[in-house]
């Protein structure tokens, strides 16, 4: 399955920016990221993000994260860590920040095994 086709699955749940940038809606992040795991993806980063009823996208530049320091590992260590480390800052931020909205980004075997 392509990054494309696994997006299409959560399109209710999320928006799609002017800049092709998918965001998923804070109350279904915790599904989206359930739904990596079931897939061969990793997630390589996550940003919050404001999103105000008319659409209008305001990255929280204090509600990011970034999970590159994990490639240097296998990429079933990667893979696992990765996604283990977008739960628990999911799980906090949800919580505690301000973003209502969670841009992913994915990382594909294809592209690790290009490092």
């Amino acid at each position: 399955m392509s990054e494309i086709e696994f997006i299409n699955k959560f399109n209710r749940k999320g928006i799609l920016t002017k800049s092709n940038e998918y965001i998923v809606y804070k109350k279904y992040c915790k599904e989206f990221i359930n739904a990596i795991s079931e897939h061969e993806f990793a997630i390589i980063g996550i940003d919050g993000f404001s999103i105000d009823n008319a659409d209008i996208f305001q990255p929280n530049i204090d509600e990011i994260a970034d999970f590159s320091e994990l490639l240097k590992t296998s990429w079933k260590n990667f893979r696992k860590e990765s996604i283990d480390s977008a739960k628990k800052f999911i799980n906090n931020i949800i919580s505690h920040g301000k973003s209502n909205g969670f841009s992913f980004v994915l990382y594909s075997q294809e592209e690790y095994n290009q490092e």
